[in-house]
This record gives structure tokens, C-alpha cells and sequence, in this order.
């Protein structure tokens, strides 16, 4: 057989293997549905079975689909300092992708659980590591209001399940032109001196890269075939292959899709459309308006296995206005292959009604 024969023959199989995949597990929440039912993995399951159904580009999403709602989330490294963890130190950084061009900030937290003062903190100094060099360090000092890994503002005073909590911070300053030269992926060395402990360290991971993007307007939002389509108009430093991803809540903050889209844009910038499938929005039962948040930009690899590029999107929300379904003509955007997954699942559990 062909080479080119066999790997067509092995992608099918393997696309069959897939397909089936999906509905066992579709049929696995189905028969445990008691146990998992209420929980955020048969909730996210069910989700991403759902989600099958509908074009990659615009897909709905609910309070499950954490790898969406939160895309460039940093996970805060903690140490406990006792056996019993009623004390621990955590590391925070508002994202794990950092952009250059602004200041590196860095909180420290010392939570205490146990009834007890909490120890004094004597000194915590971040060190900045680049591969297996040290290029620089800053201090972090007592702050009594920070402002966490969410943009939620901590108060010193405030507690949370009877914790008491200590904050220190620091940012490292921008300089890219001193930053130019360093690598993407970084190391933050914290030593911390904890007051009957002695020194104690946290190491935390991040990606520090330089902007070569931005989103600078959008366009006036209108209606092609079943989609709703929301022209933002970008600023780029580099041309290439660009993709864009984003969420769309309701006023509320409810999650409805996600949304992503790939174009090539050339020097100074150009129009990336971003659209909204009109079946997401009857799915989702979501008249309007709508917010577009979460703007993820990323310029893809110009060669096999090159490095990425990011872009940093303003952390505003972009406001979609509503239209009334009736001005959608018959909808079309849902793939074919979606519309026979919803056959086959409804072949395979005809007492249900798969969404």
C-alpha cells in the first residue's frame, strides 16, 4: 500500500475511533448522570459534547469550560510551613503570560488557618531566572490591599473560612529594551524569611514575551448568512498568520461562546472577524446584548516548530449590540458533521434529547 494510502486510512480510522469515542462518553454521563450529574465533570463533559455540534470557530460555553473562561490563567504556587497546613505561603502573578511592556507584579500571601498570630515576615526577594542565569531581582514589601491573580482587590483585614492573611508586593519595572534580550520562558525565585521558620522559597513559571499586537478599534457589527460578525481592527508590529480568540457573555456575565479566527495580516494591521453563529445564540437562549472579553491574540509559528508571538488586548469589555433572530435568514452555520452527531446521538439514546 501507498504511504499516502496508509495515512489517509489510519486518519479515518482514527476519526471513526473519535467520533464513537465522544458518544460513549456521551452515554457514560447519560447512565451516571446521579454522580456526576452535579458535579463540574459531567457538567464539563456534557459541554464538550455539546460543543461538538456546533463550527470551531463559534461554539457555547458555560461556567464548566475553565480552559476557556480563564486562557491565561496563573495557578498560585503554595508551600505549607507546618505538617497540619494551617500555615502557607502562596505566590501570585496576575497571568501566566506577561508582556513586557508593563510592570511584573508579584504578591506574596501568608495565610494562617490556626487561631494563633501569625509569624512575622522578615524579608521576601524575588530573583528572576532565565533558563540557568539570574538576570535580576527586586524586593517585595508589606502591603496591607493587593490585588489578586483575578484583578479582585485583598484586604489585609479580610478573611476567607477564618483565614488570616498577609500580603507582600512588588513589581518588577518595564524595560523592555533591557528585557529584549532574555528568554521567552522565565523562573521567579522567591526566598522568603519567615519568623521561626527561617528562609523558605517558592519557585513560579511564566512566560514574559514581548507585544507585537493589539487590538486598537472595532468596526460596526452586522449580520452575514447565520453569523453575527464583530470586525476588530488591529495594530501589529510583524506580519504573518494571526489567530484571535474571545468569549461572548450575556450583560450579565453568563458565558455563551467562544470564538476563534485565523488571518493573515500584513504591516501596520488590518480587520480579523470574529463570528458569532446564530444557533449558539438560540442554544444558549441569549437574546442580547452581548460582551466580548478574554481577547487572546497570537501570531502562529513562521516556520515548523518556531516560536510563537503574542499580541496584548485591552482588558475592556467590547459591547455587541442584539438582533432579533428573525433577521437571520435559515441558519446554515452548523457544520454537517455536527448535524449527524446530534442524529447519532439521538439513534443511540433515542429516550433523550441530546442538545
Amino acid at each position: 500500500m501507498d504511504p499516502i494510502e496508509r495515512t489517509v486510512t489510519s486518519d479515518e480510522y482514527q476519526g471513526v475511533f473519535m467520533k464513537y469515542m465522544r458518544l460513549f462518553l456521551w452515554g457514560l454521563f447519560l447512565l451516571g448522570g446521579s454522580l456526576l450529574g452535579g458535579s463540574l465533570l459531567g457538567g464539563s463533559l456534557v459541554s464538550e459534547v455539546v460543543a461538538q455540534t456546533f463550527p470551531r470557530y463559534s461554539f457555547p460555553i458555560d461556567e464548566t469550560r475553565q480552559e476557556f473562561l480563564k486562557p491565561n490563567a496563573f495557578i498560585p504556587v503554595q508551600r505549607p510551613l507546618d505538617s497540619e497546613n494551617r500555615l502557607s505561603l502562596e505566590l501570585q502573578v496576575p497571568h501566566f503570560l506577561m508582556f513586557r511592556e508593563k510592570p511584573l507584579p508579584v504578591t506574596l500571601i501568608l495565610n494562617n488557618n490556626s487561631d494563633e498570630p501569625s509569624p512575622a515576615l522578615h524579608s521576601a526577594v524575588v530573583e528572576i531566572w532565565d533558563g540557568s542565569q539570574a538576570r535580576d531581582s527586586f524586593q517585595l514589601h508589606p502591603r496591607s490591599a493587593v490585588t489578586d491573580s483575578e484583578g479582585n482587590s485583598m484586604d489585609v483585614s479580610a478573611s476567607n473560612d477564618s483565614t488570616q492573611k498577609v500580603f507582600w508586593y512588588g513589581e518588577y519595572p518595564a524595560q523592555p529594551d533591557k528585557t529584549k534580550e532574555w528568554g521567552i520562558e522565565l523562573t521567579l525565585k522567591t526566598k522568603v524569611v519567615v519568623e521561626g521558620f527561617g528562609e523558605m522559597g517558592l519557585t513560579a513559571l511564566i512566560h514574559y514575551v514581548p507585544s507585537i499586537a493589539s487590538v486598537v478599534g472595532v468596526q460596526q457589527v452586522f449580520i452575514e448568512k447565520s453569523d453575527l460578525v464583530v470586525p476588530l481592527e488591529f495594530s501589529v508590529k510583524e506580519a504573518g498568520l494571526y489567530k484571535v480568540s474571545a468569549n461572548v457573555f450575556s450583560e450579565k456575565g453568563r458565558p455563551i461562546a467562544h470564538l476563534t479566527q485565523r488571518q493573515r495580516l500584513q504591516l501596520p494591521g488590518g480587520v480579523i472577524p470574529l463570528k458569532i453563529c446564530v444557533e449558539v445564540l438560540k442554544h444558549k437562549k441569549a437574546m442580547g446584548s452581548y460582551l466580548l472579553e478574554d481577547i487572546l491574540i497570537t501570531r502562529l509559528p513562521q516556520k515548523l516548530g518556531g516560536p510563537k508571538a503574542y499580541g496584548e488586548a485591552s482588558s475592556q469589555s467590547v459591547t455587541i449590540p442584539a438582533f432579533d433572530f428573525s433577521q437571520y435568514p435559515e441558519p446554515e452555520c452548523p457544520q454537517e458533521k455536527g448535524k449527524v452527531r446530534k442524529l447519532n446521538l439521538k439513534k443511540l439514546f433515542p429516550q433523550m434529547d441530546p442538545p
